[in-house]
């Protein structure tokens, strides 16, 4: 019986090499149908799995998605790979460049603000996320609720820490099942008991 971590990480190391077959095959011209429906496949639920999870947020979910919607196969592969990396070792939780978005860039805010936190010299601080249940945040309000939350941030602090914010009792049930991460949970009022998500454990 695998633990819901070591899963995920099968499931992004099943992806890289989905997506490095993928390369190789449209780079030689072979066939790419069936390996692209592998990926579409292998990519599916990890689009809903990863809603539970700070890492690697909605940027890069959505670059990793784009590339494939665009037949950029190489980006594509490249991003799945430092995302699965980055997961596998947890760099994530101690590297600002994880979180960057490289070629596809990032705001120079958010790129402070985490370089600044994380460029304290101490990469043993424990590291952990909050589960946030709100009443159906838009995509704008999670980014600026997480940046104003990096705002507090102060390089004394003895952890660090990042925001998952989901908008109902049953994604936040799942959130806390799913995500060994989660310490902290923080209810706002108002949420909803159902979840947008129709994939039953």
């Amino acid at each position: 019986m695998f633990s819901a971590g070591e899963a995920r990480c099968d499931r992004w190391q099943d992806l890289a090499h989905a997506a490095q077959t993928l390369v190789a095959q449209s780079s030689s011209g072979a066939s790419i149908k069936e390996t692209l429906a592998k990926v579409e496949a292998l990519l599916a639920p990890l689009g809903v799995l990863e809603t539970f999870r700070a890492y690697p947020g909605e940027a890069m979910m959505s670059a990793l998605k784009d590339a494939l919607a665009r037949s950029d196969y190489s980006s594509f592969s490249r991003l799945t790979n430092r995302i699965a990396k980055a997961i596998i070792t947890g760099s994530y939780r101690r590297s600002a460049s994880a979180w960057k978005l490289g070629e596809e860039g990032e705001t120079e805010l958010s790129d402070r603000l985490m370089k600044d936190y994380f460029d304290t010299g101490d990469l043993a601080k424990p590291y952990f996320e909050v589960l946030i249940v709100s009443d159906d945040p838009t995509p704008e309000q999670v980014r600026q609720g997480r940046a104003e939350l990096r705002q507090l941030r102060r390089p004394e602090d003895p952890f660090v820490y990042e925001t998952v914010t989901v908008p109902s009792f049953e994604e936040g049930v799942i959130g806390v099942v799913m995500n060994a991460d989660v310490q902290a949970v923080v209810i706002r009022d108002n949420f909803r008991f159902k979840s947008q998500f129709d994939a039953p454990l």
